[in-house]
């Protein structure tokens, strides 16, 4: 039985463990393998297991004697103390300390213990809980709390760095990245095998055909590289048989790298790279063989419990080491200029020339339609640059061969741009190398290209001006592309307003407004016609006009615009006088015509009138009441009838 001290709880319990428990009974206790319980214990307690993430662990203490009540009137008090193993109570779980009493026998009681969550991929860890019954002198009681590790393994991602470089004693190097770090050491096995491998979805290698280049390049021939004779060991890797003893052209060189915990791309223990990456050292064999070529290897990753892949496909990478004995062909300039119709020229190069007596070097040069541009160009299509211009329409159609004698450093390659009154995007005319003589090499992306920038205007559109009456109901504006272009192109119209008015909900007008999208296909020049209907009235009214404006679609900018004229169809009103009659001595003095306008008007209509005698009547007209003989005082005036 534990004594128990007269220090505080907290203090003795923060100091049980097996370094105090050989302490206070002088006996070495063999903690880690003794049994935490026996048969005879009063106490059991067990060995939970929860994910970190669960929040807590909870141990269960079942009494398993009886209690003399005289000896403990209030129950048996029982001590507990959380004690590190491989989890620590500053990082894995909340110390925990404090009294259990047991009041009946089989009475179970329970501690729970709070643990702390984190996003580290790590082994499972334990920590103990120590149980202080006075009961017993000789028990040595605990339970082993085991924290199920729930997080993710980080990601591996293997980078090419250099994944080119020459056979002079040059490195490929490829970058070794993890997603996030961990909490344990994450161990990347490696290996490098000649020639191309690709991997299935399985996990399995499959070889590549020899000659085979894969991305480096399209337009030459390479081989597998050979282990030893061609590329060897860094610091820490070894080469691993791998097939008939003695021969090595088949053998496997192994490494490994290992990133700490805490580490996602730091130097590896015992390094003096100053980052996380795999090299492979290209051995210089400096002898001229027509038979050689690039030569190409494969790394591949090996899995490992401590961490994933993002897709089979990131296990290997490709590497070639670029043979620098055999004249190397490669083109020496780009180009750009405008659509001239002017022969221009470009460079073809060999390095290192034909000696004297050997061999010529032959190689062929064509043009060509949708290639990819190699490198990183701001020029575009579709996320990457082509070549887009199309041979025997924007350039000259070449297929030709070049010959280097001993001692020729450059050939001129002449070629003529095209040119036309075509409204189109900028092109790029392209030349490549190709079928170069068994004693030459191409370049690895053997693609010269020249960006052909349109000098001609933009489409024009013209917008015709129609005429109709209202009674046509119609009218037709044509729209016309005056010059073809090589795309798609779409232009936006919209009715606007003049002297005549667009119909509204509460009001008729003169037409009904109309908006909507012309598209002229690829050197389409057929117009495109916008017909708008017209409202009829029976006013009376001057010609009215209003416009058809077309805009660029993306631009929003006004290419053109045409103007409708509406006939008035209607006739004119009448005017009619109804005759009068009065007596002379009439009290008013006057005699009243009624004048009346038949027929409406969309404007004032103003009305001149006179007396006057005609030819038979009788009434004498006087310009003043003085007048000897007259009948009636001339008069003369306007009348005027609002507009409706």
């Amino acid at each position: 039985m534990l004594i128990r001290p007269s220090a505080s709880p907290v203090t003795w319990r923060r100091r049980v463990g097996v370094a105090g428990v050989v302490v206070l009974v002088g006996t070495l206790l063999i903690a880690a393998g003794a049994t935490a319980q026996q048969q005879t214990d009063p106490l059991t307690i067990n060995d939970p297991t929860a994910g970190e993430s669960a929040g807590s662990i909870r141990f269960t203490v079942v009494n398993r004697a009886a209690i003399d009540g005289n000896e403990y009137p209030d129950g048996v008090e029982v001590g507990y103390n959380t004690s590190n193993r491989s989890a620590r109570d500053d990082s894995d779980y909340t110390y925990t300390s404090g009294t259990l009493v047991f009041t009946s026998v089989g009475q179970s009681l329970t501690i729970t213990v709070p643990l702390v969550s984190d996003d580290l991929d790590e082994d499972d860890e334990t920590f103990v809980v120590f149980l202080d019954d006075p009961r017993d002198s000789s028990a040595f009681m605990f339970g082993t709390g085991t924290i199920a590790d729930d997080d993710a393994a980080p990601v591996l991602m293997l980078t090419p760095k250099e994944n080119v470089t020459t056979e002079r004693g040059a490195v490929l190097q490829y970058q070794l990245t993890l997603s996030e770090a961990s909490g344990r050491p994450v161990r990347v096995a490696y290996e490098v095998l000649p020639g191309l491998k690709s991997i299935t979805g399985g996990g399995q290698l499959s070889n590549l055909p020899d000659s085979d280049c894969g991305s480096f390049t399209a337009n030459d021939v390479c081989q597998k590289a050979t282990p030893v004779a061609d590329y060897e060991p860094v610091s820490g890797q070894i080469w691993r048989t791998n097939g008939t003893p003695g021969d090595t052209t088949d053998d496997v060189l192994a490494g490994v790298h290992v990133f700490q915990p805490g580490e996602t791309g730091g130097p590896a223990v015992g390094s003096t790279i100053d980052f996380s990456e795999i090299q492979i050292y290209a051995v210089d064999d400096s002898d001229v063989d027509v038979n050689d070529r690039d030569e190409t290897l494969t790394i591949r990753l090996l899995s490992d419990p401590t961490f994933t892949f993002a897709s089979t496909a990131d296990q290997i990478a490709h590497g070639l080491i670029l043979d620098d004995d055999l004249p190397r062909v490669s083109f020496s300039q780009w180009g750009y200029g405008p659509e001239n119709g002017i022969t221009s020229a470009l460079g073809v190069s060999i390095s290192p020339v034909v000696l004297a007596g050997g061999d010529p070097v032959t190689v062929k040069v064509r043009s060509v339609h949708g290639n990819r541009i190699p490198g990183n160009f701001s020029l575009q299509d579709d996320g990457e640059a082509v070549c887009s211009g199309t041979p025997g329409e924007d350039f000259e159609d070449i297929d030709e061969t070049l010959t280097f004698g001993p001692g020729d450093r450059s050939k001129r390659v002449e070629y003529e741009e095209y040119d036309d009154d075509i409204a189109e995007p900028v092109e790029r005319y392209c030349l490549e190398l190709y079928d170069v003589s068994r004693n030459g090499i191409l370049e690895l992306e053997p693609i010269w290209y020249n960006v052909i920038y349109d000098d001609d205007p933009p489409a024009l559109v013209t917008v015709s001006s129609p005429t109709a009456t209202e009674q046509d109901g119609r009218v037709t504006f044509e729209v016309n592309l005056a010059r073809r272009g090589t795309e798609t192109v779409e232009f936006d119209y919209e009715t606007v307003d003049g002297t005549a008015v667009a119909t509204t909900q509460s009001d008729t007008g003169d037409y009904t407004s109309a908006a909507g999208t012309l598209s002229f296909p690829a050197d389409e020049t057929t117009p495109k016609s916008v017909t708008i209907q017209l409202e009829h009235d029976s006013l009376d009214e001057p010609n009215e006009q209003f416009e058809l404006v077309v805009s660029g679609t993306d631009s929003g900018v006004e290419v053109g615009r045409g103007t409708a004229t509406i006939i008035d169809s209607d006739d004119p009103p009448r005017l009619s006088v109804t005759p009068a009659r009065a007596d002379e001595d009439a009290a008013s003095g006057q005699i009243d015509f009624t004048v009346t306008l038949a027929g409406a008007s969309s404007r004032p209509v103003t009305v001149t009138y006179s007396t006057g005698v005609a030819t038979g009547d009788t009434a004498t007209e006087g310009t003043t009441c003085n007048t000897a003989g007259a009948d009636y005082i001339a008069t003369s005036s306007t009348l005027q009838f609002q507009a409706e």
